[in-house]
C-alpha cells in the first residue's frame, strides 16, 4: 500500500542542517519543500498541527502524549485502522 507523508517537522535542528536545507531546498520540487517545516525551538506550530498538546509527544516541549505501551494484537489492529484513511480501513 503506498503511503503519503503530508508534512515533516524538523525541530531543534543545528545551524549546519538549517544551512544545508537553505541550499538544497532550491534543488527540490515546491511540493517537497512545502512538506518540510523547520521549527527550531518554536514548537507552537507543531503542537497546533498535531491537534493540541494532548496529541503532541511529550519529548516536544509542551507535549503531553506519553508513548503507548506494548499493545495486544486486537488493540494494535484498532490503532492501525484508525490511522489509515477510511477508504482503506473499511475494505
Amino acid at each position: 500500500m503506498p503511503l503519503t507523508i503530508s508534512k515533516v517537522w524538523v525541530c531543534n535542528e543545528s545551524k549546519l542542517i538549517n544551512s544545508a536545507w537553505t541550499i538544497f531546498r532550491k534543488l527540490l520540487s515546491k511540493k517537497l519543500v512545502d512538506r518540510v517545516k523547520m521549527a527550531g525551538s518554536k514548537f507552537e506550530n507543531i503542537i497546533d498541527d498535531l491537534g493540541g498538546s494532548s496529541f503532541t509527544p511529550d519529548f516536544i516541549d509542551g507535549g503531553m502524549k506519553r508513548p503507548e505501551t506494548d499493545l495486544d494484537p486486537s488493540s494494535l489492529i484498532l490503532h492501525l485502522l484508525n490511522a489509515l484513511p477510511k477508504k482503506f480501513s473499511s475494505e
